[in-house]
């Protein structure tokens, strides 16, 4: 049997009869998928964010196979997979299963004659479950190592509550408040849903390098930076306040674009992914609590409307929160 992907599928004859030879254990249920890497691999411009090709058992709770693939695998490199999986499996003795689970119709069409050929039954599924517990336990593992605190870990949050942020996130991205309102004009928001009642708004981009918003705590605080600006570590440690910058994919949590892509929220554009800290005076930057999340939610919807009205040092915006 040849090695190589494009090889494979004409060689199915020839390797037939060594798959039909493997042992079968009764019942054992495989899931064949391709996931992408929750995480980049390489450094700088160099870097890429592969296709994970797996092959795994809900029965054992196995990982049978993986291979990684820099661009989107085709139908011939998956089933490549499968057959080094059966006969070289990453754990256990060569065999083949009972059933083969996949989730592309594509992959079915391909994978049919050839399973039923030696006497492996497939089915289409909705969800495979296994896998996606692979892939959920490979994405804490790579957001722990890059060392990240992701949004869907922050106590008390939802992931519909995260939906309705990114939702509101891009709606503020593509008004594009940072092309009229000038970086040294603070908005003052107000709730009594929220302590403290009062917190100021500053749009960051006007420069054109770094953009997003920032609700700061303490007006004194903010007008000392304004006035005496310093670099952004040097104004990040002279305040307090929520920051949100937009950024693209490989900045944030893998287990936040993990969670984008899997529950398709909204997103503005490349570099519009969401990095969101609670920055803190003369302290290291520490993860948003659930409510920095929900002022700063509030935030993004009332502030484009009222910048198309009016704006200057002594504005203030009502910010409402439901019931």
């Amino acid at each position: 049997m040849k090695k190589t992907h494009q090889g494979l599928d004409s060689s199915w004859p020839r390797c037939r009869p060594s798959l039909e030879g493997l042992p079968q254990p009764e019942g054992e249920v495989w899931q064949v998928d391709v996931r992408r890497f929750p995480a980049w691999i390489g450094e700088d411009d160099s870097a890429k964010r592969p296709w994970n090709i797996l092959a795994t058992s809900p029965t054992t709770g196995k990982i049978l196979g993986q291979s990684l693939a820099l661009s989107p695998p085709g139908s011939e490199e998956v089933l490549d997979l499968l057959v080094k999986s059966m006969l070289q499996p990453l754990s256990g003795e060569a065999h083949r299963p009972s059933v083969v689970e996949l989730r592309s119709k594509e992959l079915q069409d391909h994978f049919a004659f050839r399973l039923r050929s030696i006497g492996v039954q497939h089915d289409l599924c909705e969800e495979l479950d296994h896998i996606d517990f692979v892939i959920d336990d490979l994405v804490e593992v790579t957001s722990a190592q890059i060392g990240l605190p992701p949004l869907v870990r922050v106590p008390g949050v939802t992931l519909e509550q995260l939906a309705s942020l990114h939702t509101a996130a891009a709606g503020f991205y593509r008004t594009q408040p940072w092309l009229s309102v000038p970086s040294e004009t603070p908005v003052q928001v107000e709730s009594a849903a929220f302590k403290p009642r009062k917190c100021y708004g500053v749009v960051m981009g006007q420069a054109g390098l770094t953009y997003g918003l920032a609700l700061h705590d303490d007006i004194d605080d903010l007008r000392d930076v304004l006035e005496r600006p310093g670099s952004d570590e040097e104004n990040a440690r002279r305040t307090s306040a929520i920051s949100l910058i937009f950024s693209a994919a490989d900045e944030i949590s893998p287990a936040d674009l993990h969670a984008v892509e899997c529950n398709s929220w909204e997103i503005a554009g490349p570099n519009a992914y969401l990095w969101i800290r609670r920055v803190r005076r003369e302290l290291e930057p520490v993860p948003p609590s659930n409510l920095d999340l929900i002022v700063l939610e509030r935030a993004l919807i009332c502030l484009p409307e009222f910048f198309r009205n009016v704006c200057d040092s002594r504005s203030r915006v009502e910010v409402r929160f439901p019931e």
